[in-house]
């Protein structure tokens, strides 16, 4: 069971809370249950609410119509109830540096814009990635740090979980584990590819 929180976006420092058009918001789901998510939960506005202004802030809210809002929980509930058990036979790996930018903990004289383009070059480079895959047509599966760093490797595949890989793609990092390094080593030894 893997659950994803879909949370519109939120903006005028909290007062206002945006909802994606429709379209969008399936593209998520579609998107979250081919990566593995079964379930899931949100924050979704039903109504909109009249627009009033609370200390020079507008406070309006775009939410969803009943029967988009019914169409959206069915969809989803379907959706789910289909791959709910499903297990994917992705023999391609991507790994998902949970430390991106984020684990940058150094202290620095940078000022934020400066921060925000090197996080904006990194997430391009992300979606660069997964976007190349996904348009070649190759199946894969997100691995994380800590699944790459407990993997049992033998015959030239990669097993985590119920999965089985024989390629594990690196997007581009600054930082890698050392017992990460130590298993692409292995990986590698073994007769696993890694890109």
């Amino acid at each position: 069971m893997t659950i994803m929180l879909l949370d519109p976006i939120i903006g005028g420092y909290g007062l206002t809370r945006l909802s994606p058009d429709l379209p969008l918001l399936l593209n998520s789901v579609n998107m979250a249950s081919f990566h593995g998510a079964n379930m899931f939960s949100s924050y979704m506005p039903l109504d909109a609410k009249n627009e009033h202004e609370v200390g020079g802030q507008s406070t309006v809210v775009k939410g969803y119509t009943q029967e988009e809002f019914r169409f959206f929980n069915e969809y989803t509930g379907r959706l789910t109830q289909v791959l709910r058990g499903a297990q994917r036979e992705a023999g391609v790996a991507l790994y998902y540096p949970i430390a991106m930018f984020q684990a940058d903990l150094l202290a620095s004289n940078n000022f934020w814009p400066n921060i925000v383009e090197l996080y904006e070059e990194r997430q391009h480079d992300w979606d660069h990635t997964e976007k190349a895959l996904l348009k070649g047509d190759i199946e894969y599966m997100i691995v994380h740090p800590e699944a790459v760093a407990e993997a049992a490797i033998e015959d030239g595949r990669m097993n985590i979980g119920y999965g089985s890989y024989h390629t594990l793609v690196m997007p581009q990092l600054d930082f890698i584990p050392h017992k990460v390094a130590f298993q692409l080593k292995r990986f590698e030894e073994a007769g696993g590819k890694i890109l």
